[in-house]
C-alpha cells in the first residue's frame, strides 16, 4: 500500500457499502436495491463480493426504497415502483435465472442485447469521419439500460489501484420515461459533476506552434486591440525544452529557456491580462535528462538502456515522481490547467492518469479544470473531454452536434472540440463561421490547429464579413458567461444537463435527421445546429426544424414561433437558428467585461415576454472550493407579465455579497415588447429618477446605474398591449432571398407575384415560374424557386 499523500485519501470510504436494509445477500449472490429504479447485481463462485471504489461507482450509499421482498427455497422475487425482479436463488445469472418486469408489459432478462440503446460517447474522434463505436448510454427507447462494472479497476482508500476479481457486478437502471430520474441515480452512483471554474466558459486558444513570450503577448494583444475575448491560452507541443537526442519528444515539463526566459515573469504576464495559462503534457512519454528534475526523479526510479525513465501507471512510485518533481513545479511558477494528451489507446490507463490529476488537485483549494480524452463511464468527474484532433472537413463537422448529444447520454456535458477543425482539409470561411458558432453554443470554445502557417483560427485572418461574423459571436459568447456559469451549477449541484437533447422530451425524432440533432442549451435556449453547407444560389443555409410546445422566440430577431409546430427557415452565414422560450430570463455580461471572466459590473438582463418566471443568477468567485464553505451568492431575478404591464424585480442577494461587486450598472432589455408608456424604477423603497430608456424597433430597453447589489430593484413598466406581434413567415424569407438574388430586378417581381399568389394552386405556380426561362431566368435559379414552391407549402 502507497501513500501518495493526503490528497489520494478517500474521504468517502463509508459510502461504498450499500445500506444494510437494502441489501439482500445468499452465498453466491448479492443483490443492493439502491432506488427505485436502479438494482445491482453481484454473483460471486467464492461468494466475496465487491466493496471498494472502482473506475465507475463512487458511492452505493442512497436513501433505502421502498421494496417488497418475497422468497421461496428456489425464487426470490423484488418489487419496487418501477420493476419486479425475479431471481432463481443461488444459480448462476443468465437469462432464464435472472429477470425483471416492468412497465406492465415488458421485461428484461439478463445477458439481452440493447438494441434501442442511443449509446453513450466514450472516446475521441482523432481524425475520424464517423462516430467511433460507442457504448451502451444510459438513454434507451426501451425505458432501461445496464452498466457493467465487473471489469473495472478497483481503488483502495489511498487510490491504490487493484485489478477486479472478476465476479459479475452489474447496474441495472429501469426507468421508463423518467430518464431524468435515471440520470440522478446515475450521479448518484458515480459522483456528481465538478463544478468548473468560471474561466473555463470563455475563449481557449491553442496552436501547435512554438511560440515564445513575445509571441504570445502579441497574439494576446490581438484579441484585445480587437475586442475579442480570450480566457485561456493553452501551450501545445513547441513550449517544452526539447533535446537532439530524444528527436520524437515532443513535449515535456520544463520551459524552453530560448523561448521562456523567465517563465514565472512570462506566466504573471499572462495573468495581468486576465488570462489563464495551459500547457500540455504527455506522461506516457516518460521523463527524460532533460528535464530540470530528472537527477531527482533517478532517486526514485530506474532509467532504461537509453537513459532516460520509462512511465508506469500501474506503479504508485511513478505516479508520486510524476506530480513531486514535475507537474507541483509547474503549477509552482503559476500554470493554471494541464492538457493530459496521454494517449495510449487502453482505457483503463487513460482512466488512471485522469484519476489522478483529479485527485492530485485536491491538495489546495484551486478548483480543478484539465482537457483529456474520454475514456469510460463517469468521465463527468474530470471535467472538460478532449475530442481528438478534428480534420478540417465537412463530413466530421456534421458528426460533431451527435457526439455531443451521446455524451449527455452518459451525463458527461464539457466535451470540446476542435473549432474548425485542426488538422488537413482546406480552409472554408463557411465551415469556419459555423464551427464558431456551434462552439459559441457548446459547453465548451476551444480552437486549436497542428503545425502550419496556413491554419486560420484568427479571425483577422479572414475576409472582412468573416471576421466580423466571428468576433460578434465570440463577444456573444463572452456575454453569455453569467448564464453559462448559473447553469454549470446546476448541472453540479442537481445533475441538470446543459446539453440535454431534444429527443429526451420527443422520442418520435430520435432518428429523423432533421430535428435529431437539435438540443436544450440550458434552461432558456433550444439550438437547431446548421451541419449543411449554404445553398449556393441563394447563399443561405436551407434549415428544417421543430419547435416544442409553447411560445418560442427566434433570440436574434425576436420573431415569434408557434409550438408544435415543423419549419423551414433560410440562414445567411451570420444568423443561426437559436430560439428562447417565453419568459425566459438570460443574464448577461455588459460590454466592459469582454476581456474578464470575473463577476462583472455591467450586468444585461434579456427578459422575453408571454409568460411569469423566475431565473436564479449564481456568484462565486469562480477559481476555488470556497463555494462550499458559503462563499456564494444567488440573485433572483422576477418577471411578472400581464399585456397591460410588466416588472422586474432584481431580489435582495442571498449569501455572501463579498464574491460581486458592490455597485452594478443594469441594462434591463425587454424582447419583443413595445415602449412604455410610463416607467417608475425603486432601489429599494426610493424610487430612482437617474434612468435612461431606450426603443428599437423590436425591444424596449431600461438603463439603471449605480444600483447596490445589496439592494432591491425593482422596475416597473406600464402599457397596453405590449408585446410586438412579429410571427416568423416564410415569405420574409423568400423577400430576403429575392433582395439578395443576382438576378434582373425584374424578374423578381415577377417571380414575388407568381410565389405569393395565394389564389393559385401550388401546380400552376411551378408552371409559371419555368415559363420565366422564356424571359432570361437561368436554369439553377428556376430550380432554386421551385424548391422553395414547395417548402411553403409544407
Amino acid at each position: 500500500m502507497y501513500n501518495l499523500g493526503e490528497q489520494f485519501i478517500n474521504k468517502n470510504k463509508d459510502k461504498l457499502l450499500a445500506d444494510s436494509k437494502s441489501i439482500i445477500q445468499g452465498t453466491k449472490y448479492r443483490i443492493e436495491v439502491l432506488t427505485d429504479r436502479l438494482v445491482r447485481f453481484e454473483y460471486s463462485n467464492d461468494g466475496k463480493f465487491n466493496d471498494y471504489e472502482t473506475s465507475i461507482v463512487k458511492n452505493r450509499i442512497f436513501p433505502v426504497p421502498e421494496f417488497k421482498k418475497s422468497e421461496d427455497e428456489k425464487t426470490l422475487i423484488i418489487e419496487t415502483k418501477y420493476m419486479t425482479v425475479i431471481y432463481s436463488k443461488e444459480m448462476p445469472f443468465s437469462s432464464r435465472t435472472l429477470t425483471a418486469k416492468y412497465d406492465e408489459k415488458k421485461i428484461w432478462v439478463y445477458g439481452q442485447k440493447e438494441v434501442r440503446n442511443l449509446h453513450g460517447n466514450t472516446y475521441s474522434l482523432d481524425a475520424m469521419y464517423n462516430l467511433p463505436d460507442l457504448k451502451n448510454g444510459l438513454f434507451s427507447l426501451d425505458g432501461f439500460a445496464t452498466i457493467d462494472d465487473s471489469n473495472s479497476l478497483c481503488f483502495d482508500e489511498y487510490s491504490n489501484v487493484y485489478a477486479n476479481n472478476k465476479n459479475i457486478d452489474l447496474y441495472l437502471f429501469i426507468y421508463n420515461n423518467d430518464f431524468n430520474l435515471a440520470l440522478q441515480d446515475y450521479y448518484g452512483l458515480t459522483g456528481y459533476p465538478p463544478l468548473i471554474p468560471r474561466y473555463a466558459l470563455g475563449n481557449w486558444w491553442s496552436k501547435e506552434y512554438a511560440y515564445n513570450e513575445d509571441g504570445i503577448m502579441k497574439l494576446i494583444n490581438k484579441f484585445q486591440i480587437r475586442e475579442i475575448p480570450l480566457s485561456i491560452i493553452l501551450l501545445d507541443n513547441g513550449w517544452a525544452k526539447k533535446d537532439s537526442n530524444y528527436p520524437n519528444v515532443k513535449v515535456g515539463y520544463t520551459f524552453d529557456s530560448s523561448l521562456y526566459p523567465n517563465p514565472i515573469s512570462f506566466v504573471q504576464k499572462v495573468h495581468k491580462k486576465g488570462i489563464k495559462l495551459g500547457v500540455k503534457i504527455n506522461p506516457g512519454l516518460g521523463f527524460y535528462p532533460f528535464e530540470t528534475n530528472f537527477s531527482v526523479a533517478t532517486k526514485y526510479l530506474k532509467t532504461n538502456k537509453d537513459g532516460y525513465i520509462d512511465f508506469n501507471i500501474y506503479d504508485m512510485k511513478n505516479i508520486d515522481v510524476l506530480f513531486k518533481c514535475f507537474i507541483h513545479p509547474l503549477e509552482q511558477i503559476g500554470v493554471d490547467l494541464f492538457w493530459n494528451n496521454y494517449n495510449p489507446h487502453d482505457l483503463n490507463k487513460m482512466y488512471l492518469m485522469n484519476y489522478y490529476m483529479l485527485k492530485d488537485s485536491y491538495k489546495n483549494n484551486k478548483r480543478f479544470l484539465m482537457l483529456s480524452r474520454n475514456s469510460t463511464y463517469a468521465s463527468h468527474l474530470f471535467n472538460v473531454m478532449y475530442s481528438g484532433h478534428n480534420p478540417v472537413d465537412w463530413r466530421l463537422f456534421k458528426v460533431l452536434p451527435f457526439y455531443n448529444l451521446t455524451s449527455s447520454n452518459i451525463g458527461a456535458d464539457f466535451i470540446s472540440h476542435d473549432v474548425g477543425g485542426s488538422i488537413g482539409g482546406v480552409e472554408d470561411n463557411e465551415l469556419y463561421v459555423r464551427s464558431v458558432e456551434l462552439g459559441v453554443f457548446s459547453p465548451i470554445l476551444r480552437f486549436n490547429t497542428e503545425k502550419g502557417k496556413y491554419f486560420k483560427r484568427e479571425p483577422w485572418k479572414w475576409d472582412l464579413v468573416t471576421n466580423n461574423i466571428a468576433c460578434n459571436y465570440l463577444r456573444l459568447r463572452h456575454k453569455l458567461i453569467p448564464y453559462l456559469y448559473s447553469e454549470a451549477f446546476e448541472y453540479h449541484k442537481e445533475g441538470k444537463l446543459l446539453i440535454e437533447p431534444f429527443y429526451y422530451h420527443n422520442l418520435s425524432f430520435y432518428d429523423d435527421e432533421n430535428y435529431v440533432n437539435q438540443y436544450y442549451f440550458g434552461s432558456a435556449f433550444m439550438i437547431s445546429p446548421i451541419i449543411r453547407e449554404m445553398d449556393p444560389v441563394i447563399n443561405r443555409t436551407i434549415q428544417r426544424f421543430y419547435i416544442p410546445d409553447g411560445v418560442w422566440y427566434d433570440f436574434t430577431t425576436g420573431k415569434r414561433f408557434m409550438g408544435n409546430r415543423k419549419y423551414i427557415a433560410f440562414y445567411k452565414l451570420e444568423e443561426y437558428p437559436i430560439f428562447v422560450k417565453q419568459g425566459s430570463i438570460i443574464p448577461l455580461a455588459g460590454e466592459e467585461s469582454y476581456m474578464r471572466t470575473d463577476n462583472p459590473t455591467d450586468l444585461e438582463i434579456q427578459v422575453f415576454p408571454g409568460k411569469s418566471n423566475t431565473y436564479y443568477l449564481y456568484e462565486d468567485d469562480g477559481l476555488t472550493y470556497d463555494y462550499q464553505d458559503g462563499k456564494r451568492c444567488v440573485t433572483e431575478i422576477d418577471y411578472n407579465y400581464r399585456a397591460s404591464n410588466y416588472t422586474v424585480i432584481i431580489r435582495n442577494v442571498e449569501g455572501d455579497l463579498s464574491v460581486i461587486p458592490e455597485i452594478r450598472n443594469y441594462k434591463i432589455v425587454f424582447r419583443n415588447t413595445k415602449k412604455s408608456d410610463n416607467i417608475v424604477v425603486y432601489e429599494n423603497d426610493k424610487e430612482k429618477k437617474d434612468i435612461q430608456t431606450e426603443y428599437t424597433d423590436t425591444d424596449f430597453i431600461v438603463y439603471i446605474n449605480n444600483v447596490k447589489t445589496s439592494s432591491q430593484l425593482v422596475v416597473n413598466c406600464y402599457g397596453k398591449d405590449i408585446e410586438i406581434d412579429s410571427l416568423k413567415l416564410i415569405k420574409d424569407d423568400i423577400d430576403s432571398i429575392l433582395y439578395d438574388l443576382k438576378i434582373d430586378t425584374v424578374l423578381k417581381n415577377d417571380i414575388a407575384n407568381i410565389v405569393f399568389n395565394e389564389e393559385e394552386t401550388l401546380s400552376k405556380k411551378r408552371i409559371a415560374i419555368k415559363k420565366l426561362k422564356r424571359k432570361g431566368l437561368d436554369p439553377r435559379s428556376i430550380k432554386v424557386f421551385l424548391k422553395l414552391l414547395e417548402y411553403m407549402e409544407m
